[in-house]
């Protein structure tokens, strides 16, 4: 959300040019990999927005990253049931992928008091089999592809609008879902439209879920991943937690990845398993 609001007045001059932290270049990150769609989606909350008359709301917006095809909602709240839900009728439309890709809002997380169980969110992820892969705190751009994507939204999107109400904003946005994905053409497509890379290559495997289910979803075991920058000391945070990774792997990009059904977290940097700890993940069925 900060994010969004710098960049946006960055880009109409009204806020000063900060030098960024040094960060060491050339850094090995391990990021996720798609040679076709429904492999990899990339997930992010944008707002609060303000229509006018001060009506709230929130953007929820979920690309793929081998075609770029999206899938959009406007939220009233970032309640982690609004999210569920909406995120259950965008895979209805795009197909369930293989990782989902999203930053580290609580919405998506679940409760700081309690990191080791999990929201709502990661719940239905692992009822579906799909690993959650958290990016870096602090670093939107390794949701690069959504992140554009959501340039394209402000631009073509929502500047341009001038409507009273949700109602008549959720209709405008479906349009501009469908109009962007049979129409936009990328470069990276050859300059082909999503629709048509999406739609004949995707194996689209729908959510079957009755939403009034979504609270009791029953327990399914798991992997849950994140991507930490060690700090000086070679400790990561996930959540509320530290947990010391290796002293001698300073300022390294590591992955962690948790094993609900071995109840195990087992760190990776560059493709190597350098470290496994026992870590007790709650199990309760009740969100």
């Amino acid at each position: 959300e900060v994010w969004t609001i710098n960049r946006i007045l960055r880009r109409r001059g009204l806020l000063p040019y900060i030098k960024p932290a040094y960060r060491k270049q050339g850094l090995p990150y391990p990021a996720l990999q798609a040679r076709r769609p429904n492999v990899v989606h990339e997930l992010d909350l944008v707002g609060p927005r303000y229509l006018h008359g001060g009506i709230r709301f929130y953007g929820l917006q979920l690309i793929d990253i081998y075609t770029n095809a999206v899938a959009l909602a406007i939220l009233d709240s970032k309640r982690d049931v609004a999210i569920v839900q909406a995120l259950l009728e965008a895979w209805c439309r795009l197909g369930l992928p293989r990782y989902l890709q999203l930053d580290n809002e609580l919405s998506f997380r679940g409760s700081n008091r309690y990191p080791r169980s999990f929201g709502l969110l990661i719940r239905l992820c692992l009822y579906f089999g799909i690993e959650v892969v958290f990016i870096p705190e602090g670093e939107p751009w390794r949701n690069g592809i959504v992140e554009r994507f959501n340039d394209v939204y402000e631009k073509l999107f929502f500047r341009p609008q001038h409507l009273a109400g949700l109602v008549e904003l959720r209709h405008e946005l479906l349009e501009f879902e469908r109009f962007h994905n049979r129409h936009h053409r990328y470069s990276k497509l050859g300059q082909r439209t999503p629709n048509s890379m999406h739609l004949p290559l995707a194996r689209r495997r729908r959510p079957t879920l009755n939403p009034a289910s979504i609270r009791n979803l029953p327990w399914k075991d798991g992997r849950i991943s994140f991507v930490r920058l060690t700090d000086d000391q070679g400790t990561v945070r996930f959540f509320t937690e530290r947990f010391l990774v290796d002293r001698s792997l300073v300022h390294e990009y590591v992955k962690g990845t948790i094993d609900t059904k071995q109840q195990l977290l087992r760190f990776s940097h560059q493709g190597r398993r350098i470290k496994t700890v026992r870590y007790t993940v709650s199990k309760n069925t009740k969100v």
